[in-house]
């Protein structure tokens, strides 16, 4: 029976709430507020909070959006600007970010740390990613249950885990003050900046716009359908989510801090919580720390196959349908996985780059119903975003930006140097949209 007219109750946000959170938070989420919390040591305060309002604000305002505009994801709010862009804008964002780099990453990095106490042979990478994979596709091929298996059985499970490891480090062990720890150079003038580009950096706001088909399908599924109701519940959910999140990056960035006192600097993050689970837990190190990336990495990897898969049949009916192409991508993440993953990186991170600001503005101009239905506002927002998201582009390449490129992208875009190039063209072109609409309504 539909619920309509009715809103989702508080226990289904927080089901469908978990779920989100599940899916966002993987390995990287774990891991980098740790390596950030060791190098900002005593100012680790205003650099968790300037992470926060960037790595938590942005992939929030992209699922406020999603509600808001009454989208039912990503595909269906780019196809506001020209349905072609649309499809092939959204195919190839869920290819790059999916099956050619972050699910391929879920199955290698849980591997490298979950079993860095084991010598890592091809042949064990090779046996562990068969094992991880057809666990990924038994739950991708029920996509229905996605809500129940992350949001009420795998998300819990993993917190449960990572609360272990956190209370076992932060509630333990001699008194201590945060502002006798060192600092790394760069986090000693401007920390609050440091931890905003940080967070700004993780691009998990695109993450929020292709999980946010997700979490549309899931709040259908509880019987709610009306729009005004699926954008609150939309929200409601996100908001949750979220809050969760800032509460564990802060935990996580005082683990790091912490830790300083025992293990000193570490090379990364990942390193870094090896080392912390280590002095901990002894002999039970290993197997919870397996534990927990098994976890965080399973969830986010079914829900990228998942929602590529579901794009793509929306998309490209006519090839194939969901469950095939969930096959499609399971191969795909799996050769990957096993035979070049750092060559695709390292190309596939360009990309992102480039796409990274378009998905920002799209974003933001759903947040404005008015915006988004005048599709000469996008096209032009969207327009002048372009230039410097090809900037932007060549600046990541794995074979060096070129130099004079550098140099008028320096001279012409402000903030270009900390990846914000394209916000005051974006405000321009929306300023232009917006006289050009007025115009064309008036005639």
């Amino acid at each position: 029976m539909k619920n309509k007219h009715q809103s989702l109750s508080w226990r289904q946000s927080t089901v469908i709430g978990s779920m989100l959170f599940g899916l966002f938070f993987g390995a990287g989420n774990l891991i980098f507020p740790v390596q950030m919390g060791q190098e900002a040591g005593a100012n680790l305060w205003p650099a968790a909070l300037g992470f926060v309002v960037t790595a938590v604000g942005l992939p929030l305002l992209s699922v406020v959006a999603i509600g808001v505009s009454g989208s039912k994801g990503l595909n269906d709010m780019s196809e506001r600007v020209l349905p072609k862009y649309g499809h092939i804008f959204t195919a190839l964002l869920y290819f790059v970010l999916g099956p050619l780099l972050s699910i391929p990453r879920t199955a290698t990095v849980s591997y490298e740390i979950g079993f860095s106490q084991f010598n890592q042979h091809p042949a064990l990478l090779f046996a562990y990613s068969v094992f991880f994979f057809l666990c990924v596709a038994y739950f991708s091929l029920k996509p229905s249950g996605i809500m129940t298996w992350v949001g009420k059985w795998m998300n819990p499970v993993f917190l449960i885990f990572l609360a272990m490891i956190l209370a076992g480090v932060l509630l333990t062990g001699d008194t201590f003050s945060f502002a006798d720890f060192p600092v790394a150079p760069k986090y000693q003038e401007a920390p609050f900046l440091q931890g905003f580009l940080n967070g700004y950096n993780t691009m998990d706001v695109i993450a929020g716009l292709i999980f946010g088909i997700l979490v549309v399908r899931s709040i259908h599924q509880v019987g709610v359908t009306e729009d005004r109701d699926v954008a609150m519940g939309t929200i409601k959910s996100g908001a949750l989510s979220m809050g969760l999140m800032a509460v564990i990056y802060f935990l996580l960035t005082m683990l790091g801090a912490r830790s300083l006192e025992d293990i000193g600097l570490a090379q990364n993050g990942g390193e870094a919580l090896i080392q912390i689970v280590a002095t901990k837990f002894g002999i039970f190190a290993g197997i919870l720390l397996f534990l927990v990336m098994f976890v965080a990495c399973l969830k986010t990897a079914i829900g990228l196959i998942v929602s590529c898969a579901e794009t793509f049949a929306e998309i490209y009916p006519h090839i194939l349908n969901q469950e095939k192409w969930t096959y499609v991508f399971i191969g795909i993440s799996f050769v990957i996985a096993n035979a070049g993953l750092d060559a695709i990186l390292a190309w596939a991170v360009p990309f992102l780059a480039f796409m990274y600001p378009l998905s920002i503005v799209i974003a933001l101009l759903h947040l404005v119903p008015a915006w988004s239905k005048r599709p000469v506002i996008m096209r032009w927002t969207l327009a002048f975003t372009l230039v410097p998201a090809c900037f932007d582009l060549q600046h990541a390449l794995p074979t060096g930006s070129i130099p004079i490129l550098d140099q008028i992208a320096t001279a012409i875009f402000p903030f270009y140097s900390y990846g914000f190039a394209w916000v005051l063209p974006a405000i321009l072109g929306l300023l232009i949209g917006l006289v050009h609409s007025y115009i064309i309504r008036k005639d």
